[in-house]
């Protein structure tokens, strides 16, 4: 038990260096001694970025902001997650260490309820939210380009000192 403790204390410690860090939570049932039946717990994700790519995965008892809050108690950068509350005590205690990134699966629901009483202004959103999508496309193409170039570059000088 003491070396998965530590494994994933390591683990956390790594995708804790993340610049941005996704995280979302879900119920999972928990066996209850004192009870013929089970209760629920909350079992929470936290992704790593590019640079420290993970996932570590915290289990808490309860949906209280607790949980997460002493988990991100070290970390600084983008938090990628969902509207719930808890999260909200997060950011503003951090000081601004921890910036909020709102994500767009959960404003996509929100847009197809809101398509059958406005869709007009649904619509309008949308095409703003594919706007986005595109200038993202064109700067992971950039990007992309530019990660050639310098494998290209090194292949070269490899050439040039054999």
């Amino acid at each position: 038990m003491r070396a998965t403790f530590t494994l994933w204390q390591l683990l956390k410690h790594w995708v804790l260096q993340s610049k941005v860090l996704h995280t979302d939570d879900t119920t999972v049932p928990v066996r209850d001694e004192t009870k013929s039946s089970h209760r629920y717990g909350r079992l929470w994700d936290y992704i790593g970025d590019e640079t420290h790519p993970g996932i570590v995965f915290d289990y808490t008892v309860t949906h209280a902001r607790d949980g997460p809050a002493e988990f991100l108690k070290d970390f600084k950068g983008f938090l990628q997650a969902d509207a719930y509350g808890g999260y909200d005590g997060i950011y503003t205690g951090s000081n601004g260490t921890i910036v909020e990134v709102g994500c767009m699966a959960h404003a996509r629901n929100k847009f197809k309820e809101a398509d059958s009483t406005d869709p007009e202004r649904v619509l309008a959103a949308k095409a703003w939210v594919r706007k986005l999508y595109d200038v993202e496309d064109e700067a992971n193409a950039i990007i992309a380009a530019a990660k050639l170039t310098g494998a290209e570059a090194a292949a070269v000088r490899l050439r040039l000192r054999t």
